[in-house]
């Protein structure tokens, strides 16, 4: 799925501590990376880093302020640019009676045109893998869009250019059968939620909907005093005015 111009700018964050912990014992890193490439190559968002490559930015920013670095190389402060939306992945496994569900990952990657696309035989060691992806706005902290999928049995599929790109994302993903399954179900949960971001445009915005600003309006005011309220100064000798 593709939108025709980017809606603002997205960090993709590393899954829950408990979720990575599952992934590794499948011989899967974090999933950031198939991520960041499924979101830059919709052009719904431009992503910005903020993973190990984020050290790297403030050590040469550190370098630019000791005064290392060669004259006019244009580093430093309030260059980088904002994240206006988070994008948070979970994946939580059924592990009962794991060995080995087989089966060929078939389906569509790609937008529906009707591309033929190559199945991917494998077993895989896990029962169940069910896969979240949350987009949130980073200045109101409002949920946007969220989109849910199962990898339990063969319900996608990836052709061979797309299991190359994921492959370069690293991560295991383009190398196991468990790490295509998982790949395939992130993949087809960002086009769930590309979807609603296109087709809802209301979605993407900073604060809050009509709704939530008359509530806000209508309730009770933070801070305030309710009718009856005793007043004692805290400092003695001073009076209170109402």
């Amino acid at each position: 799925e593709h939108c025709e111009a980017p809606k603002g700018t997205l960090a993709v964050v590393e899954p829950h501590t408990q979720a990575g912990q599952s992934l590794q014992r499948y011989g899967l890193g974090s999933p950031t990376g198939v991520l960041r490439l499924a979101v830059q190559q919709s052009n719904c968002f431009q992503v910005v880093e903020r993973g190990v490559g984020m050290n790297h930015m403030a050590i040469e920013r550190q370098l630019a302020a000791s005064g290392e670095l060669q004259r006019d190389q244009n580093v430093g402060k309030g260059q980088m640019v904002a994240a206006d939306f988070i994008l948070t992945p979970s994946v939580v496994f059924s592990e009962n009676n794991a060995g080995g569900i087989g089966g060929a990952l078939g389906g569509l990657i790609g937008g529906g045109k009707g591309q033929a696309i190559a199945g991917i035989a494998g077993g895989v060691k896990f029962k169940q893998a069910e896969t979240n992806l949350l987009l949130a706005d980073a200045r109101s902290g409002l949920q946007v869009a969220a989109a849910q999928g199962s990898a339990e049995k063969a319900d996608f599929a990836l052709g061979g250019s797309v299991l190359g790109q994921i492959s370069a994302a690293g991560g295991g993903y383009g190398n196991t059968a468990e790490g295509k399954m998982i790949a395939a179900s992130f993949l087809d949960n960002w086009n769930n939620i590309v979807r609603n971001v296109r087709n809802n445009p209301s979605l993407v915005q900073a604060r809050a909907g009509v709704a939530s600003q008359q509530n806000a309006a209508m309730s009770v005011q933070a801070n305030a005093g309710a009718p009856g309220d005793v007043m004692i100064a805290k400092i003695a000798g001073v009076k209170v005015l109402r």
